[in-house]
């Protein structure tokens, strides 16, 4: 299943842009999750900071959510710090990215069932 990606970058200020993505449901077209780049975190701490900067537009979509740091090193199989912040926080996991798209389209393809 491919996942479509949506670019919903965020403004700050005149000056900052966080990144972020919706994912769309497949089946209804409706937000099925929420990723947020936390491009200049470097550990647990700035991933809640953007998690913080970013809660009104969390709270307003209410899907879930993930702040995902930039990968520790290049390719596949380079992890990344993740960040579960809605609907339920959870503890920072490590994933490469092919790990966390197989969790993010188990969760897409739950989404209207």
């Amino acid at each position: 299943m491919a996942v479509i990606i949506i670019p919903y970058p965020i403004i700050l200020s005149g000056y900052e842009k966080i990144a972020s993505k919706i994912i769309p449901c497949p089946k209804s077209g409706r937000p099925a999750a929420l990723l947020i780049f936390a491009d200049y975190a470097e550990d647990v701490a700035g991933l809640s900071d953007y998690a913080r900067l970013m809660y009104r537009n969390i709270i307003e979509l209410d899907v879930p959510t993930w702040v995902i740091a930039p990968p520790e090193g290049t390719g596949r199989n380079a992890a990344s710090n993740i960040l579960k912040v809605h609907p339920k926080r959870e503890p920072v996991c490590k994933l490469t990215p092919d790990e966390f798209n197989q969790m993010l389209e188990r969760i897409i393809a739950e989404h209207c069932i």
